[in-house]
């Protein structure tokens, strides 16, 4: 459940349903934030809503390789597009390591940190498992306090494993094709949805 403020960010209203010294997992969080839900269909969709239409994602969902694919789910992603979701990344670091951040930046970094891991896992580079857990760790760490002092921020530990994984993560968004990524939000998509307590498979 979240309450829309004046300026436009989120706060998550947990206490209303949980104990106010509860511990508020990531996965909760996603549960609780509506705007986790974001489909990488919205970001591509400003660039190039023709390569968006129903018939599209549902090949991309369904197909084992590229042939059914158009060009534009074969190129990386618009740098309209790449510009738009790396600055929303940016800025949303820059706010929880001045201890300014809201729940709404807060769940930008969780979902970058899991997308990245996802495509990672599907050949998109990115970094070592017990990165991506370091960080999962620490922004439940953070989660954890604000949930307790209503401070959205990061300590240097979090600071430094989540932008490890955000650097990547740019990467991962400027090489990897279209239909990979629309994939990985797909897969973290059905991760918010389910009762899974983190995606992230050690080893």
């Amino acid at each position: 459940m979240l309450r829309h403020d004046v300026a436009g960010g989120y706060q998550v209203a947990a206490r209303c349903r949980r104990g106010k010294n509860a511990r508020l997992s990531v996965h909760e969080f996603l549960g609780l934030a509506d705007c986790a839900s974001i489909d990488a269909i919205i970001w591509v969709s400003v660039a190039f809503p023709s390569a968006m239409s129903r018939n599209s994602r549902s090949s991309v969902r369904a197909s084992t390789g590229c042939k059914a694919l158009g060009k534009s789910m074969l190129l990386p992603l618009p740098c309209t597009t790449f510009s738009d979701m790396s600055l929303a990344n940016h800025l949303a670091l820059a706010a929880c390591r001045r201890g300014q951040g809201n729940a709404h930046l807060m769940n930008e970094l969780v979902r970058a940190t899991y997308v990245s891991y996802f495509l990672a896992k599907a050949g998109g580079g990115g970094l070592t498992t017990e990165l991506y857990l370091r960080a999962e760790a620490a922004l439940e760490q953070a989660l954890h306090r604000a949930d307790s002092n209503d401070v959205w921020s990061l300590n240097a530990d979090a600071s430094d494993s989540v932008s490890q994984i955000i650097a990547a993560y740019y990467q991962q968004l400027s090489s990897s094709p279209t239909w990979k990524v629309i994939e990985a939000f797909d897969v973290f998509e059905r991760f918010t949805a389910s009762n899974r307590q983190s995606p992230i498979v050690e080893g």
